[in-house]
Formats: structure tokens, C-alpha cells, sequence
């Protein structure tokens, strides 16, 4: 059994791998709590049965010295850098959240700290671990279909977690947190890293925001949606927090992403948030700035050709993904859970998600799935899929199309843009640090 301190009590670090640790206690224990909402360290150390001096409020505090086996750390990305390096250096391995930070030089810093101290960095990259993933990549591995050539990634946003996490929510500003292409789609790139075994050569991508900005609000909108008299805006926030909560029984209120509004959401308090508070403002009129559309190409070291294409205007979301090889090709859909399976010259088959497996909980089973493989590993049976090591390489692609992207979409050499970074210390928009 591992012992584990939580740095960041949101709906990761708290509802996913708190929640995950008290399900399985033969495998984690929690012993210090850390956030700087001081209701939801009150919370999780009464949830968790932890004396005070366990429950922090200063994640300096917690990472000066080792409190556990493992530190997690589910804060804001920008702040992923500031906690992970002492953690490292006071003895923890680290359960760390996607993305790793969003300035280039800290990701390569915590990986080569870790490598130097020897220690165990686990990134978040959950999708990796999905039982319909890790079959494609299997079918991949296995020839049937020749050759790897080229590989299409799609991460269709729905149009309502647009609105929520990337326009009023978390990660609407890129100053604050990181740019979308990096907080939403470093998901996407890994699964590319995973799925072609290669990094990337070279990437190139353009993109912007489009829609969510002052004019385009409809006429006579207000600022706030509880005084709002625009009729059948698809984004207003009443009836998709307020509305949708009241249909919810009682007992299964408390989660995401209501719980994201506010701590512990009965319908007064998240009346009251919607009043005054981000997430009741009219999606034109906020202080987003990430672009709610984005399209990456690149060139694989092993010669492979990619897109990834990421666009939040989707009625239903979900990720596609289609791999074309020399003998046939595959389709990955998340939207009708299956994969298809076209050999040259025969029918298709078709490999239903349900016939993987019977978890499909927190991104689609990756959430269990690699809090187990992180068990393992930590214990010495086994080796972490999503390490720093493996994990660098997606974020690298995420970077380089946002140097691309501001660029007007000029190829950018991966090598030369990790040269330049070691350097300049440069972040994503190019700006020194």
C-alpha cells in the first residue's frame, strides 16, 4: 500500500484519484490533503479522517518535505512546475496531471530532474489506457494491415464543454493556464506518439477563435444569462447548470461539472454562482482568449504523416481516429464505440467497445485503468505507460504547432525548437521566461 498526498482537491486530483484511493485502500492511502480553498481541504481531510496538521492550504508547505510515497499534483498547469521540482527533490514520485506545464523548458526540467533523482513520473495522458485504445494499437502492432501511413486524429469538443471549460471555465485563458491545443489536445497528440511508436519531425498548424468574442453576442444580450432575454441560446448557462442539476436525484449532485461551479453544489449555492460568479456569464462576453478551433500536420521520424484537428463546435463529442496502412486501415470512433477494421479485399469487421470491457467509467475506463498500471509500477511490477519520458513527445507537437500557429503556420522543426527552448527558456508564444 501506497501512501499519497493530494495537492489540488478539483474534480481530478479530489473526485477522480482521492475517490480512486478510497475505493481501493489496499492499493493507496491518503495522508495530506493540500488546496488553497480551505472549504475543500475541510472536506477531503474529514473525508480521508486526517488530523489537522495534515491539511494544508500552502503546497509549498507540503512539497518542502516528503509527507508520502506519492505526491499528486491536479493544480492549475502553470503551477504544475512550481510544486513538482520539490516534490521531486524532497523524495516523492509524482502522479502529475496533464499537461505538464505549459512553458517548454519546465517539462524538459521535471523530466530530467526526475531522471536524475530517480524518480517515478507519471503523466496523466488517461486515454492511453482505454481498453479500445490500447486494441487499436495492438492491431496496429500486429502487421494484419501492413504499414503505418498515415494517421488522422480528431477531437470533436461538444459545444456546451467548450462553453464550460475553454470560454467562462479553468482553461479559458492561455495566460493562466495553457493554450487549448496543449490543456485539451495533448491527449490527442500522445495518442499519436502511442499509436505511430514515433515523435514528431516537424509539425505546422493554423487556427484562432473564431465565435466566442463580444461581436458576435446576439442583440440586446446582457452580460449575465439569469438576466438574459434572448430566446434558445444554445449556451445559456441557466438551463445547462441550473435546469439540468434540478433533474439530477440528490444523492449524485455532488460532481462534475457542477462541482466545478461550486464546492459541495446544492441548487441555492449554484444559483448564487451563476449570479455572480464566471461560470454565469454570457459566453461572448468573457476574458477568453484559446482558440475554439486548431489544425496540426506532422511529420513522424518514422516517416509517418499525421492531422490532428480540434474544433468545438460539435453537437456530440468525442474522438475519431483513422489510421490508413499499406494493407488495409482502421477506424476508431468514440461516438459509436467501435472499431472498424478494413483489410483489402474483405469485408469490414467491426469490434465493439462493450466487448473490451465492462469499465467505461472517467474517460472511458483510462481513469482506473491507469491508477492500477501506476500501482504496479511504483511497486515495482511493472513500467508506467504515460512516464515523463514517453510523455515529453506529445507535449513537444503541442508547442510546435503553437509556434507554428502564431507564425501563420510555418513548418517548425521539433529539434531545432528544442535547441532554441533550452537556449531561451522560451514559452509557447515565444515570450521569455
Amino acid at each position: 500500500m501506497l501512501t499519497v498526498a493530494l495537492l489540488g482537491l478539483g474534480a481530478r486530483g479530489g473526485e477522480t484519484y482521492g475517490a480512486y484511493a478510497e475505493k481501493h485502500p489496499d492499493q493507496f492511502k491518503v495522508v495530506a490533503v493540500c488546496d488553497t480553498d480551505k472549504e475543500k481541504v475541510r472536506r477531503y481531510g474529514e473525508r480521508f479522517s486526517l488530523p489537522e496538521s495534515a491539511r494544508y492550504t500552502d503546497g509549498r508547505k507540503l512539497t518542502e518535505k516528503k509527507l508520502a510515497d506519492i505526491a499528486v499534483i491536479s493544480v492549475f498547469d502553470r503551477d504544475h512546475y512550481t510544486y513538482a521540482i520539490p516534490a521531486l527533490r524532497a523524495g516523492y514520485d509524482l502522479i502529475l496531471e496533464k499537461p505538464v506545464s505549459p512553458v517548454p523548458n519546465e517539462c524538459l526540467a521535471i523530466r530530467d530532474t526526475a531522471v536524475a533523482l530517480g524518480r517515478k513520473v507519471a503523466v496523466c495522458h488517461v486515454m492511453r489506457y482505454t481498453s479500445y485504445y490500447r486494441k487499436l494499437k495492438e492491431l496496429l502492432d500486429s502487421g494484419a494491415a501492413g504499414d503505418i501511413v498515415a494517421i488522422e486524429q480528431t477531437e470533436d469538443v461538444a459545444y456546451w464543454h467548450m462553453a464550460h471549460a475553454f470560454v467562462r471555465g479553468n482553461f479559458r485563458n492561455e495566460k493562466e493556464t495553457s493554450p487549448m491545443i496543449l490543456q485539451k489536445c495533448c491527449h490527442d497528440a500522445d495518442l499519436l506518439v502511442y499509436l505511430t511508436g514515433s515523435g514528431a519531425k516537424s509539425v505546422s498548424s493554423v487556427g484562432g477563435l473564431r465565435h466566442f468574442k463580444a461581436e458576435n453576442a446576439p442583440p440586446h444580450s446582457a452580460d449575465r444569462c439569469v438576466d438574459c432575454t434572448v430566446k434558445n441560446c444554445p449556451y445559456n448557462a441557466v438551463t445547462f447548470y441550473l435546469e439540468n442539476f434540478r433533474s439530477i436525484p440528490e444523492g449524485e449532485r455532488d460532481r462534475w461539472p457542477y462541482s466545478q461551479v461550486v464546492s459541495a453544489p446544492t441548487e441555492a449555492r449554484l444559483e448564487k454562482a451563476l449570479a455572480a460568479g464566471r461560470f454565469g456569464r454570457c459566453v461572448y462576453k468573457c476574458d477568453n482568449d484559446v482558440v475554439d478551433h486548431q489544425f496540426v500536420q506532422i511529420e513522424f521520424e518514422n516517416g509517418v504523416h499525421g492531422t490532428l484537428t480540434m474544433c468545438g463546435f460539435a453537437n456530440n463529442g468525442g474522438r475519431r481516429t483513422h489510421v490508413y496502412c499499406t494493407k488495409g486501415e482502421y477506424i476508431l470512433d468514440e461516438q459509436l464505440r467501435r472499431i472498424e477494421v478494413g483489410q483489402f479485399g474483405k469485408p469490414s469487421e467491426y469490434i465493439g467497445f462493450d466487448t473490451l470491457s465492462d469499465d467505461f467509467s472517467g474517460h472511458g475506463g483510462g481513469d482506473n485503468a491507469m491508477m492500477r498500471e501506476i500501482y504496479q509500477s511504483f511497486t515495482g511490477n511493472g513500467r508506467v505507460d504515460t512516464s515523463i519520458i514517453r510523455s515529453i513527445d506529445s507535449h513537444l507537437i503541442c508547442f510546435a504547432a503553437e509556434e507554428s500557429r502564431h507564425a501563420g503556420g510555418v513548418p517548425v522543426a521539433v529539434e531545432d525548437f528544442v535547441r532554441r527552448t533550452k537556449n531561451g527558456g522560451r514559452d509557447v508564444r515565444g515570450e521569455g521566461k
